[in-house]
């Protein structure tokens, strides 16, 4: 820690920092990022910092009345694109993350996340299965809180670029022989979300991939 920085000057900035992600995670995504980076800071935040937190505050206060609107261009429905990188990590781990569409042709997603796993992969493929269970895990928390609002969506769509995989989940008996327990749960679990019908999994195009990590 720098102490040449006032101890309370530090708890103020997290203070802020604390405020502004818990807005920012509840209602105001469009912020997250920027105040994710300034997490990073808390242990030394020089005055940009102080400046930069300060900003989205007032930016917040200044717009609390405004509403997000999420447009739908194209086909509506649902739509998650959902990808990692195999060792992306100096310690071997991987990094992936999806995002949520409302329609495959070219809106914003209206969810996202982006995170290095905290397990160690074997194989592409078993990195992947990684996010892709996340995925089967927080689809039916997404669908719960569109039905509460009236919004009614067809089976969604995640679009996975390792073929393989996506073929695997996709058969009606998969191989629970090979890999590690772990990640052979991620598909396993994978796999019983898509058979009961809670959403598809469709191959895609690296380069149509828009959740590349």
């Amino acid at each position: 820690m720098d102490l040449s920085i006032p101890a309370e000057r530090i708890k103020l900035y997290r203070s802020r920092v604390m405020t502004a992600m818990y807005i920012a995670i509840k209602a105001r995504p469009e912020v997250l990022v920027g105040v994710a980076i300034l997490a990073t800071k808390q242990l030394r935040p020089d005055e940009s910092d102080f400046t930069a937190i300060h900003r989205i505050l007032k930016y917040l206060a200044n717009t609390k009345d405004r509403k997000l609107i999420f447009k739908s261009e194209g086909e509506p429905g649902l739509f998650v694109f959902c990808d990692a990188s195999f060792r992306r990590y100096l310690d071997g781990k991987g990094h992936g993350g999806c995002a949520f569409y409302f329609d495959k042709e070219g809106s914003s997603p209206f969810f996202w996340y982006s995170r290095k796993h905290k397990i160690n992969s074997t194989s592409p493929q078993d990195c992947e299965s990684i996010d892709l269970e996340e995925v089967s895990y927080i689809l039916p928390e997404v669908i719960g809180i569109l039905k509460e609002f009236g919004v009614v969506i067809n089976v969604p769509i995640v679009y996975e670029d390792n073929e393989s995989l996506a073929n695997k989940v996709n058969k009606e008996r998969i191989d629970m022989t090979a890999g590690s327990v772990r990640l052979t749960q991620a598909i396993q679990h994978t796999h019983e979300a898509v058979r009961s019908g809670i959403f598809k999994v469709e191959w895609i195009k690296t380069e149509l991939q828009r959740a590349d990590s």
